[in-house]
Formats: structure tokens, C-alpha cells, sequence
């Protein structure tokens, strides 16, 4: 995939916008003023249940092009047209909190802190650089106050001992999409994978109220669990293609994968792309394989056939075939 096609496939907004500008840094946390150790990465897991505040200190730093949402002329004076936000929520218990940052340089630093009362879940601390006032832009900036200019990969916090997650790489999320100011562009979307932390994030679109309802069904038998498995195996089979191609364009020359969910997607999906292949030839020929532009559609074709064997996609369809014709 080239350069042209992922900023085509990322920016979708009707206006410049950084999706990747932005990152979140954090250096130190204290529970209850106690030091708490960090996790590597972009998460931080508490194994506590007794615990108040949980105090969070760290820097928002603009990355490689996060001014490209500015007009040339106010990339030289970020702080004077746009302010650094840190949005803090807990979709379970629907808490949402603003905090402006005040942008310095490249960045601006924060201190933190989350009541264990308001949380019942995992906790999203997202970064935005947001407009200050409304301006007059050329064509193809956003000039309104409050237009989101740029943001980045969340930082997550997860404020109990963490249960077992939905798949061994893959947090899933239930989330309105009409409620978020990227999002609600595509209202039609059902799912949006984030894959630049430590684990993708999964959001599914609550707004599609019946497809959610299928989804949570908990029934073994019936139409509703044929459906649920068919409706699993369409959204697995997109999702993993994502991951999949986010995995192969992460890897070093070597066929290194810098994060582990990376090499347990290329761990899972390799035997079933390189049947014939030893274990130790298989990355050479993914490598290869990536080398050429020309075979990178190879390479997706032998990821759907990989999905298509590994999901038993026409196996659920026919299960919900012969269900539909017994329920007339």
C-alpha cells in the first residue's frame, strides 16, 4: 500500500485533519499518592480494587505534521489559533471530561487524576488539537471554533485487574459514533479499528441498534445465533484483514514485529497463507511478497483465502440458511 492510498483511506473529513498527529506521553502515575509502576506501551493496568485517585502526569507532544490541519500562514503560530485538549471518558458509565492544555512549542505537559467512583471500565485519555476561534481558511481548512484539527492514538487506563479481553489482540468497544465529531461523519459505518497502540481497539457502532442486539444475542440455537455467527464472521473477516496488513507494513527487514499483537495476528494467519511452507520459510515469503508492489495483491488474495478457510464463513451461512427455511 502506498503512501497516497493510506492518507486516502484515513482522512475522511471534508477537511485537512492530522489523524496520527498527535501522541500521549505519561511518566509518572501515583494511586492514592503511592508511585505506581508503568506499563511499556500505551496502557496502564491497575491491579487494585481499593484504591481513590488514580494521578496521571505527562506531556501531549505534537508529532510530524500535526500543524497539517493549520493553513501555512498559522503553522508558525499554533499556540495564537489552536488549543491542545486531553478528552478523558469511560464509555460504561458515560463520563466524559475536557481538559485544556496550554500548547508550548511542540507539545504541552499534564497532570491528571481519575475518581475510582466514576470509572466501571476501561478509560480513554484521547488527545485533540482543537481551533480556537472561528478564522477565515482557504478551501479545504476547517475555520469554525472548535474544528478538531488534529488527534492521535489514545492512551488507555484500565482501573481494576483486567478481565479476560474479546480475543487474544483485540479490545472491543460498544460506542455511539453519532456522538463523536469524527465519527458521526460515516453514520452508515458499523465498526472503526484503531491498530496504533500496544492492543487495537474495536468500536463498534451502538447507533445500529438491531445489528448490536444480534451481535450481544446469547443463545445457542435459533435464528438470532445463526445470525450472530454470520454477522461475526463479516465484520472478523474485515478486521483481521486490517490487522493483517497493519502487521506486514509494521515489520523491519528482518520480519521483526514491534508489538506482540502483530506477531500473534502473522502467528495465526501465516500457516494458512504458506500451507506448503516450513515454519521457518514463511516470513522470507511474506517479506518477498512485500518487497514487490506488484504481488501486494497476491498477498491480499491469499489473506481473504486464509480468512474465508479460518472463519468457516460458508459453514455459518448454511447454518443460517437451513435455520431461515425451518422457521417459515
Amino acid at each position: 500500500m502506498t503512501a497516497s492510498q493510506r492518507v486516502k483511506r484515513e482522512r475522511f473529513l471534508p477537511f485537512a485533519f492530522e489523524r496520527h498527529g498527535l501522541s500521549v506521553r505519561v511518566d509518572s502515575a501515583s494511586l492514592d499518592g503511592a508511585s505506581l509502576p508503568l506499563d511499556e506501551g500505551d496502557a496502564l493496568h491497575v491491579d487494585d480494587e481499593e484504591w481513590r485517585e488514580l494521578t496521571l502526569a505527562g506531556a501531549v507532544e505534537l508529532r510530524k505534521g500535526a500543524l497539517g490541519g493549520l493553513p501555512g500562514d498559522e503553522r508558525v503560530r499554533p499556540g495564537e489559533v489552536a488549543d491542545l485538549w486531553l478528552v478523558v471518558q469511560c464509555d460504561r458509565t458515560a463520563w466524559r471530561a475536557g481538559h485544556r492544555l496550554e500548547l508550548e512549542g511542540e507539545g504541552a505537559k499534564f497532570e491528571l487524576s481519575l475518581e475510582r467512583d466514576r470509572l466501571a471500565g476501561v478509560v480513554e485519555v484521547v488527545p485533540w488539537l482543537v481551533r480556537r476561534r472561528s478564522e477565515k481558511v482557504p478551501p479545504g481548512y476547517a475555520g469554525a471554533a472548535g474544528a478538531r484539527l488534529a488527534t492521535g492514538a489514545r492512551f488507555a487506563v484500565y482501573p481494576h485487574e483486567p478481565a479476560s479481553r474479546a480475543g487474544e489482540f483485540l479490545e472491543v468497544v460498544y460506542v455511539s459514533f453519532g456522538a463523536d465529531a469524527v465519527l458521526s461523519t460515516q453514520p452508515w459505518r458499523l465498526y472503526h479499528l484503531e491498530t496504533h497502540g500496544e492492543t487495537p481497539v474495536l468500536r463498534i457502532n451502538a447507533d445500529h441498534q438491531d445489528v448490536v442486539r444480534v451481535l450481544d444475542a446469547k443463545g445457542q440455537t435459533g435464528l438470532e445465533a445463526r445470525l450472530r455467527e454470520v454477522f461475526y464472521d463479516l465484520i472478523s473477516r474485515g478486521v483481521w484483514s486490517l490487522l493483517f496488513m497493519s502487521a506486514v507494513e509494521a515489520l523491519d527487514e528482518d520480519g521483526n514485529a514491534p508489538r506482540r499483537w502483530q506477531e500473534g495476528v502473522l502467528t495465526e494467519l501465516l500457516p494458512f497463507l504458506f500451507p506448503g511452507a516450513p515454519k521457518a520459510e514463511r516470513m522470507d515469503e511474506l517479506l518477498a511478497l512485500r518487497a514487490d508492489e506488484a504481488h501486494l495483491s497476491l498477498l491480499a488474495t491469499q489473506c481473504d483465502e486464509a480468512l474465508q478457510q479460518r472463519l468457516d464463513l460458508v459453514k455459518h451461512i448454511n447454518r443460517l440458511i437451513d435455520t431461515a427455511r425451518g422457521s417459515r
